[in-house]
């Protein structure tokens, strides 16, 4: 018996997959009010702060320690919707803004004290990114799929 699907059309039907996941995570993120505004606030130290640089793509990398509930804890993350870039400069922006040593406000989500953001923002621009790439994808895959033959 011969399997249904070529490979051609399982990828296909995988970026499909995955372009919806993207593009609903983007439209629920741009309308939905954020949730990280009402975590925990808590004061934390910034522990490291460098710009990082792989494969073309530069990302701040920005650490901190604090505590909750009494206990310690280790967070790297700036937004809810992590950026990356292919620009030197937009990394830098934050790792200029977060130097080592400086204190700052830790939100903290109560349900998972290890989650954490230092800017509980809207963040329109990335939401919309990644509905441009679910779309993006989703039409690649439905493509794939056409052209795959019978």
């Amino acid at each position: 018996m011969a399997w249904p699907w070529t490979v051609t059309q399982m990828l296909a039907t995988a970026f499909v997959c995955f372009g919806g996941y993207f593009f609903v995570h983007g439209l629920v993120r741009l309308f939905r009010r954020n949730p990280e505004q009402r975590w925990h606030q808590v004061p934390g130290k910034i522990v490291t702060s460098e710009v990082e640089f792989t494969r073309e793509i530069y990302r701040a990398k920005i650490g901190y320690r604090y505590h909750f509930q009494g206990m310690p804890f280790e967070g790297s993350g700036i937004a809810p919707i992590q950026a990356w870039s292919s620009f030197r400069s937009t990394a830098a922006h934050f790792v200029g803004k977060y130097p080592v040593g400086q204190e700052v406000t830790v939100y903290v989500n109560p349900a998972n004290p290890g989650n954490t953001v230092l800017e509980p923002q809207q963040q329109p621009i990335a939401a919309i990114t990644d509905m441009l790439l679910g779309i993006a994808m989703g039409v690649c895959g439905f493509l794939g799929w056409l052209t795959s033959g019978p």
